[in-house]
């Protein structure tokens, strides 16, 4: 899903054209190896949990080394432990489980060969259970929650953290199935009624917050499916929105709409594939700019949770 055709090609990319940024990916494998992990399900945000499995279990895919194994294993079980994900509000059926669903998944379905039996089953069980969690929540709630605020961040979140869990266990669990019809209407709904200049009334802060997974749960679709959202007028357009609403210094956002700061601006990721996908030479320059330059002042002063280093992967 999504890699596993291209491992091989990837493997060689990294030693060349690619090294740089493989190199950022496994500086933050080495923050992981260092971090302590609450057993226990903390009071605040868990998102990096995912975000920290899967760069893990790139890195291991890509290298082979045991250590990013046993790491990626470390953060997935801690997590898979908790018995909730969430805190607060809309806990198992909001954004922190769908973050853990899209990380985790992901993981599942690169490095579930190299898990014993037992932990397969474990992780296998983990994933049903908080799937149908989020599945259940959206059919039971749908017009007063976020399975029906198509034009809001969650909506887009939540469904492609199912979406991506869905994929990775289709073969395994017949369930995924409704799931995969649910999410992939959605998106479908969702990206035929986008604006079509690219624009996002929530402002570039939550642009910034969700749209590796409006592309993420595209590419999905796309390869999983057959059919290209990437067609979507929105899509091809909402890179010049974010340009738009860039301040002069091109490493702050307008604060306009609703804005946590001016420095939850960039995703490098999101660059990348826009460039990729439609040939936008301006996305690319964009992306080498906070690659190079923006990078860890958007890290470190950004008040979006995980943050743009964990987008490593």
């Amino acid at each position: 899903m999504l890699l596993i055709d291209n491992i091989d090609i990837l493997k060689q990319d990294i030693k060349s054209l690619k090294k740089e940024q493989f190199t950022r990916l496994i500086e933050q494998c080495k923050l992981y190896s260092e971090q302590e992990l609450s057993v226990t399900a903390p009071k605040t945000s868990i998102t990096h949990m995912g975000m920290g499995a899967a760069n893990l279990s790139l890195a291991y895919l890509l290298t082979n080394s045991k250590q990013y194994l046993s790491q990626a294993k470390r953060w997935i079980f801690t997590a898979v432990g908790y018995d909730v994900w969430g805190y607060g509000f809309l806990v198992d059926v909001d954004l922190s489980a769908s973050w853990l669903l899209y990380g985790f998944g992901l993981s599942y379905n690169w490095i579930k060969d190299d898990l014993s039996k037992e932990e397969r089953k474990i992780l296998l069980d983990k994933l049903i259970l908080q799937g149908n969690k989020i599945f259940d929540y959206a059919q039971q709630n749908k017009g007063n929650c976020w399975a029906t605020d198509f034009w809001q961040n969650h909506n887009w979140i939540n469904y492609c953290g199912l979406l991506t869990t869905a994929y990775a266990i289709r073969d395994e669990y017949d369930g995924a199935e409704k799931w995969i019809q649910e999410c992939v209407k959605d998106f479908e709904f969702v990206l035929s009624h986008m604006p079509e200049d690219g624009s996002n009334y929530e402002g570039t802060g939550y642009w910034r917050y969700a749209v590796t997974f409006f592309l993420s749960a595209t590419e999905m679709i796309r390869e999983c499916e057959g059919e290209d959202l990437f067609k979507s007028e929105y899509l091809k357009n909402t890179f010049w929105f974010k340009l738009y609403q860039t301040a002069p210094n091109m490493e702050e956002n307008i604060n306009f709409s609703d804005v946590h700061d001016t420095r939850s601006s960039h995703s490098i990721a999101a660059y990348y594939k826009f460039a990729s996908e439609y040939k936008n030479e301006y996305a690319q320059w964009m992306a080498e700019q906070v690659r190079t330059k923006y990078l860890f002042r958007e890290a470190y002063q950004s008040k979006l949770l995980p943050g743009i280093l964990p987008e490593a992967f």
